[in-house]
C-alpha cells in the first residue's frame, strides 16, 4: 500500500498548494486551441433562437454516443446576484461533451454550437488542450485512481481507510505512552 500511499500524497500536492501547480505550468506549455466567446446579442436576434431543448437535440444528434452534456445558463459577466439571475442572451452556447465513462478525459470535448441555426461553430478535443491542462486531468484521475478503473479506484480508497487507521493507531500509542509515564511520575513521587 506504501506506493499507492506515495503517489496519493504526491498528486495531492497538486490540490492542496499553489506552487506545484505554478512550477507545473512554467515547465510545460499553456497554449491551447481557444473557443470563440459567445457574445451578448439583441433582443430581436435573441428570439430567433432555437429553444434549449433544440438545442441539446443537435448536440445529442452530432454524438450519439454521449454520456453527459452538461451546459451554463447565459448569464451577464457582471457577478452581482440580481445580474445572475438575468437572462442574457449570446450568439453561441459552449457545452461539455462526454463520450466515455465518466472516468476518460480524453473523451471529453467541447463544442460551441450557433443558438440560431443549431450549427457546430467549432469543438475543441482533448489533444487540442494545452499540455498543462491534459497533465492537471491525468493527475486528478491518477489520485483518484480512476486512471486504472473501478479496481484503481477500490485500491486508492483502501489505501486511504488504512492511512486512517494508520493515523489512528499511531495516536492511540502516544496517548497510552503518554498516559503511562504519568502514572511512572505519580509512582515514583510517593
Amino acid at each position: 500500500m506504501a506506493p499507492v500511499l506515495f503517489i496519493l500524497v504526491v498528486t495531492a500536492l497538486f490540490f492542496s498548494f499553489k506552487l506545484p501547480g505554478n512550477i507545473l505550468k512554467k515547465l510545460v506549455s499553456t497554449e491551447s486551441v481557444s473557443l470563440e466567446k459567445p457574445v451578448q446579442v439583441s433582443a430581436q436576434q435573441a428570439s430567433l433562437q432555437l429553444p434549449i431543448e433544440q438545442q441539446l437535440l443537435r448536440v445529442k444528434a452530432l454524438y450519439p454516443h454521449w454520456q453527459k452534456i452538461q451546459f451554463s445558463l447565459d448569464t451577464s459577466s457582471d457577478s452581482s446576484l440580481d445580474n445572475l439571475l438575468e437572462n442574457i442572451p449570446t450568439n453561441n452556447k459552449i457545452y461539455q461533451v462526454d463520450l466515455g465513462n465518466g472516468d476518460e478525459s480524453q473523451k471529453r470535448l467541447k463544442v460551441v454550437l450557433n443558438k440560431t441555426t443549431g450549427g457546430l461553430i467549432q469543438e475543441q478535443k482533448f489533444e487540442q488542450l494545452s499540455t498543462y491542462s491534459k497533465l492537471q486531468s491525468y493527475i486528478k484521475f491518477l489520485h483518484t485512481g480512476e486512471f486504472f478503473g473501478p479496481f484503481g479506484q477500490n485500491i486508492v480508497g483502501l489505501a486511504s481507510l488504512l492511512a486512517c487507521l494508520l493515523v489512528y493507531t499511531g495516536v492511540m500509542l502516544s496517548w497510552r505512552r503518554w498516559r503511562n509515564s504519568r502514572q511512572v511520575k505519580i509512582n515514583t513521587v510517593i
